[in-house]
């Protein structure tokens, strides 16, 4: 009897626990970005080397010219140049601003546009990028994400130390 009235508890329990938790939304917002970056940070804690995201991150600033005062991705919070659709759920100040041949994200202060961009290398490191693949070298990552791809990455595999050649992948797994 007294196993039966355990697994009986055990039962109650664990339905009580699921209809708690695994039943109850979040809140809904726009673009649902309480949970994604939830998500976010439970994906890149297990399978990302922050310290390699953040030098990765630093070194495409670099080449979209960030580090220059007055220069668009500087005056737009937005060292990534990023455009619509890579905000992360981060705060954005106006509407994006015409650069370069596209459109760019105007973060409402640096640190969400450092965090957008954080986002954004993670995703490809991780294979969540929907636009790129982290088996990509260099090369073919800066074809898609600059229109100045020769610059871009010289400059970004220059600051990270590897060749224009390397993958996304090479790069997080090294």
């Amino acid at each position: 009897m007294g196993f039966l009235v355990t697994v009986a508890l055990g039962g109650l329990a664990y339905w009580l626990y699921w209809k708690q938790f695994m039943t109850s939304q979040p809140e809904q917002t726009e673009n649902n970005s309480v949970l994604a970056n939830v998500e976010e940070k439970v994906i890149s804690a297990f399978t990302v080397d922050e310290s390699k995201v953040r030098r990765f991150a630093q070194a495409i600033a670099y080449a979209e010219g960030y580090y220059t005062v007055g220069s668009v991705p500087n005056r737009l919070n937005n060292p990534g140049d990023l455009s619509p659709g890579d905000e992360g759920g981060y705060a954005t100040s106006g509407p994006a601003e015409f650069h370069s041949g596209s459109n760019v994200i105007h973060f409402a202060t640096p640190d969400d546009g450092w965090n957008a961009l954080y986002r954004k290398v993670r995703r490809i490191a991780t294979g969540q990028s929907t636009v790129y693949d982290r088996n990509w070298t260099l090369t073919q990552i800066a074809q898609k994400y600059a229109g100045d791809w020769q610059n871009w990455v010289r400059n970004v595999s220059n600051r990270l130390g590897v060749t224009p050649e390397s993958t996304f992948a090479e790069f997080f797994n090294g």
